[in-house]
């Protein structure tokens, strides 16, 4: 059903003529169900016109029953269109609603098609296709936030949809952008993930072929308002298809790679870089991971999640021009052909479920 004096055409429910005085606020309902066979995190996408302004609200389907949830998610990119190029930042905020520590807290970003991964914070790391942070805690009645950073790639057609997705205890929130040929939107100005992190890692490359080469960057800074000491820095790579070629100062024991700082003063940083060789005969899709560690005098207040960071890159055999896996493209085809026209609706309130 919906409110008010209204027609439905298929899918659309319309709301003909209306008269909205100057400043006045008006309010249209539609009530809906959710079929029983909709899918697992399937989106029911509302989308409401009004002469030229529209407004889209998106809602995740799960068949898991939830317990009224103590842990609350949304993502915004602060973006209502982007171009090719641009890179995105999105914010993730994970709610406590209970007075109690939240612990074991899982976060999943998937990052949409045409995107490719530059930066995540507090230990982010890629998994291949989703930005992941393990056993995070949020303070009682408070709440956390989490910034991943992409990249729109050269080859995401005009009019396409990034549907970005973060997870948490079975919680889901979406943001949509489009890719135009202009971008509208403040972004997120406060990138907190490049300024208050005290460890993070860099790879110059997310996907490889083998016989390539990946240079990794490490940064240390000293957000504190006292001298950091006696810091160690120990870079783990456990795999038999890489092989280190160059690195700044560090020194290999026992297959790790290591540097030791004596002393970073508040406000300073120290950044180090190191290049590995993927070897030839590295089987395709083989994950390379490594774990890098920080420890040292005036690091007590900080959690493990602060200072281990775990990163991995994917390697496939035979790349794309735009870097996108075949299967994305393939996707991406279909979704194309899919997209119906839509006509423009003048001196009418629309809305449809998609």
């Amino acid at each position: 059903g919906a409110s008010g004096d209204y027609s439905q055409d298929q899918r659309q429910v319309v709301w003909h003529d209306q008269y909205i005085a100057a400043g006045e606020v008006q309010e249209f309902v539609v009530d809906a169900t959710v079929e029983r066979d909709t899918p697992e995190f399937a989106a029911i996408r509302l989308k409401v016109v009004s002469g030229q302004a529209q407004a889209i609200d998106t809602t995740s389907i799960l068949r898991t029953q939830i317990a009224p949830a103590s842990i609350s998610v949304t993502v915004d990119d602060n973006h209502e269109t982007a171009r090719t190029g641009d890179e995105l930042t999105y914010r993730i905020v994970i709610r406590n609603s209970r007075g109690e520590l939240a612990t074991n807290v899982d976060v999943k970003n998937a990052l949409p098609m045409y995107t490719e991964f530059v930066d995540a914070s507090d230990g982010g790391y890629w998994t291949g296709k989703d930005v992941f942070w393990e056993d995070l805690t949020v303070s009682p009645m408070g709440q956390r936030e989490l910034y991943v950073t992409l990249r729109v790639r050269s080859d995401a057609p005009l009019g396409a949809e990034l549907r970005n997705t973060a997870a948490a205890l079975g919680i889901t929130a979406v943001d949509l952008t489009q890719v135009s040929t202009v971008s509208q939107g403040s972004g997120i100005a406060d990138r907190p993930m490049f300024e208050n992190r005290i460890l993070s890692k860099r790879a110059s490359r997310t996907e490889v072929r083998p016989g390539d080469s990946v240079v990794y960057t490490v940064t240390v800074r000293n957000i504190f308002d006292y001298p950091l000491t006696n810091l160690s820095i120990e870079d783990r790579m456990d795999s038999p298809y890489v092989t280190l070629l160059d690195a700044e100062q560090g020194q290999m024991v026992d297959g790790r790679l290591m540097w030791t700082v004596p002393v970073i003063e508040p406000g300073k940083s120290w950044t180090v870089r190191y290049t590995v060789g993927i070897d030839p005969a590295t089987p395709h899709g083989s994950e390379i991971a490594n774990v890098v560690s920080l420890t040292g005098d005036g690091l007590q207040s900080l959690s493990l999640t602060e200072r281990v960071i775990t990163t991995k890159i994917s390697i496939v055999t035979d790349l794309p021009p735009t870097g996108a896996a075949m299967d994305m493209l393939l996707a991406g085809l279909f979704a194309l052909l899919g997209i119906l026209p839509t006509a423009f609706v003048e001196r009418r309130m629309i809305a449809s479920l998609l």
